[in-house]
């Protein structure tokens, strides 16, 4: 018992109290300091708008952040249906390849021999 009296007059106690002390801090506020914050961080980070220039105000922040998820709807959303339009397209092409030759689909069509080694026109 008189060691933990005497670790709290120790400035290593002071340290664990800051560690400790965020967890505890719902507790005593009843909002969340972090959330806006957070939320900041994740629109910037999701929009990778960077840290170069940033706003500054919770104003900015706000207009900021619309702009930013506007110009991930107005692009990035847009761009992945035309991708999903390619990619079925190749699918449908790739489907309907029929050989000139034998008229048969090239899914069913036997792979050819691959050419034979002829070691006679080897130089040696």
């Amino acid at each position: 018992m008189l060691g933990r009296l005497r670790y709290l007059l120790t400035p290593l106690a002071v340290l664990d109290l800051l560690a400790v002390l965020p967890f505890y801090l719902p507790l005593l506020l009843p909002f969340d300091l972090r959330y806006p914050a957070t939320m900041w961080w994740a629109v910037a980070t999701l929009s990778t708008m960077g840290i170069d220039m940033r706003p500054v105000t919770p104003l900015g922040k706000i207009l900021a952040s619309l702009i930013a998820v506007c110009g991930i709807l107005l692009f990035a959303l847009p761009a992945g249906i035309i991708g999903s339009g390619f990619v079925q397209k190749y699918m449908e092409a790739r489907q309907d390849r029929i050989c000139p030759h034998c008229g048969k689909s090239l899914e069913e069509a036997p792979a050819s021999d691959p050419p034979a080694d002829d070691s006679s026109k080897r130089r040696g």
